[in-house]
């Protein structure tokens, strides 16, 4: 479970990068019919064209290639329409 300050950071950072780059993050759940697990999507780096990919999963999907799957389609995504070049999290310099 993200803290609450966590969590108003995130959401803050997707509507910033969504209005600002036209990207953010897309929600993870198996199917309509269940519960949300998770996000996968981009935030803009201050200063600089690159985006960086961020992810989240509820602890109980963890290890099961879910992370994986929702990062690959999302830079599959992001390189299909073009965008700039991706960092991962914690990388931009």
């Amino acid at each position: 479970m993200l803290l609450p300050s966590i969590r108003t950071e995130l959401v803050r950072a997707h509507f910033e990068s969504v209005a600002t780059r036209g990207i953010g993050y897309w929600a993870l759940h198996p199917s309509d019919e269940e519960p949300l697990i998770g996000f996968c999507g981009f935030r803009g780096i201050e200063e600089i064209p690159d985006v960086e990919i961020v992810f989240g999963l509820t602890p109980a999907c963890w290890g099961r290639g879910l992370a994986t799957e929702a990062a690959r389609a999302a830079l599959d995504y992001l390189w299909e329409t073009g965008r700039p070049r991706v960092r991962p999290h914690g990388c931009a310099q």
